[in-house]
């Protein structure tokens, strides 16, 4: 298992993840490979079926042999196109559709960010995914999976020119289940409302649900550690006394989380079913 990758914000949070090695980002490459291929082989049929009918009509006969040829050369560099963008666009295409990931990543469960942990821009997905021609010689990412070997961070190529990293997301614990109790109503089981809670910035409130999805895999001392630095940032923004208790101090983290979801319902809702 490689070592974890830890993030430290401005606040002074460390955001811990764990970097995919050779073997799951081999997995996913093979399952959006085995994607391609499969919709490159539909699309030749397709063009096949469609050059055969027109033959059977006689159209492409009636055109003459000049014309027939410059159609079967339109034929050919739509074919080089749609082939481009089904190897390369297909990635950038997914990454932005579903931050990060692309249907191979998303069946292993990797993800890519910028190694500045934010989410994966434009600019960037294009970068790596251009180089990936680069990273596939010279045979099926020989380069790329020699590049992951040496560097610390298992990147190849493409990673190291668009600055990013691919990650493994955590199976044991959801978003959505986190959502469906932590961030339950105020009046459940998260306690009473915290006046003012609302007035937090997105920035707050974000930490605060990294804080509050991430706790259970702290040990009990950067646990404490942390509640104790977002109830300060709390009770600064709030103007409360910061309990000095680590169990008080998490109860208040989750009061002041679930005041603002309920608050801000249109923004941040809940999830489907939850």
């Amino acid at each position: 298992m490689s070592d974890p990758y830890l993030l430290h914000t401005p606040e002074n949070v460390v955001v811990q993840y764990q970097l995919a090695g050779v073997g799951s980002r081999f997995l996913a490459a093979a399952i959006d490979a085995l994607i391609q291929g499969t919709l490159i082989i539909l699309i030749l049929l397709a063009v096949s079926a469609a050059g055969g009918v027109a033959l059977a009509s006689g159209a492409l006969r009636d055109m003459g042999g000049l014309g027939a040829s410059r159609v079967g050369i339109w034929l050919v560099a739509l074919l080089l196109l749609v082939n481009f963008l089904l190897l390369w666009g297909y990635y950038v295409a997914f990454e932005l559709l579903w931050d990060g990931q692309t249907p191979g990543k998303r069946a292993i469960g990797l993800r890519v960010l910028r190694d500045s942990g934010h989410p994966l821009g434009f600019l960037d997905s294009l970068i790596r995914n251009l180089l990936r021609l680069v990273d596939f010689l010279p045979l099926y990412y020989g380069i790329g999976v020699l590049t992951m070997l040496i560097d610390a961070r298992w990147r190849r190529l493409g990673d190291l020119a668009a600055g990013t990293i691919v990650v493994k997301e955590r199976s044991d614990l959801r978003a959505t289940d986190l959502l469906a109790g932590d961030y339950a109503a105020p009046d459940d089981a998260a306690g009473p409302a915290v006046l003012g809670a609302e007035r937090l910035t997105d920035r707050e409130y974000a930490l605060l649900r990294e804080y509050l999805l991430r706790r259970a895999g702290l040990g009990d001392g950067p646990r404490a550690a942390l509640a104790g630095e977002l109830v300060a940032m709390v009770a600064a923004r709030l103007k409360l006394e910061a309990p000095s208790e680590p169990a008080e101090a998490e109860a208040l983290l989750k009061r002041v989380a679930a005041t603002y979801r309920a608050y801000h319902a249109a923004r941040w809702p809940e999830p489907a079913g939850g």
